[in-house]
């Protein structure tokens, strides 16, 4: 379960509370209110290479799944303030990628799962035919943002080169 505050219900006092399936459905005199059931973090993929570290988990509220990059050090906007650095960031960022397209298997795993329950679950076929396609996009996503840091680090690494001499 992932902590924060869209996987807890607010209670108010003197309104009754009744979980139905996966919903939490608040009554009050006025109007019902629907909550979104809590999330779940279904997988989560860890990769670290010196300092740089990348978490991403893949959460399940009801019948969506999502991507998420949990944590991801360092920082995006940390690029290098000499040569030395900026090679070492350079270089820890390309361990990451290539120990994450390592990771890549779980993902398609998971899509591969998605393309069954589309085949044998045919009144909702539509819906794991979104899920499998989102998650997908989300993936690749992530990927294309950790490759634009990438020529950014190294388009550092020349600046902080260049500005030297």
């Amino acid at each position: 379960m992932v902590d924060g505050p869209d996987s807890m219900a607010h209670v108010h006092p003197g309104r009754s509370v009744e979980t139905i399936s996966e919903i939490v459905t608040q009554r009050d005199e006025d109007t019902p209110q629907q909550i979104i059931s809590p999330t779940t973090t279904i997988s989560t993929i860890a990769v670290q290479s010196g300092e740089t570290r990348v978490v991403i988990a893949l959460l399940q509220s009801g019948e969506w799944l999502k991507l998420k990059i949990l944590e991801l050090q360092p920082e995006l906007t940390k690029l290098g303030a000499s040569v030395k650095e900026a090679m070492e960031l350079s270089n820890a960022h390309d361990q990451v990628l290539l120990r994450l397209q390592n990771k890549q298997s779980p993902v398609e795993e998971l899509l591969r799962q998605a393309d069954q329950l589309i085949t044998t679950q045919r009144p909702r076929a539509e819906v794991y035919t979104a899920m499998a396609e989102t998650l997908g996009q989300a993936w690749r996503d992530i990927n294309q943002l950790l490759e634009r840091r990438k020529k950014i680090l190294d388009r550092n690494v020349l600046f902080q080169w260049y500005s030297k001499v």
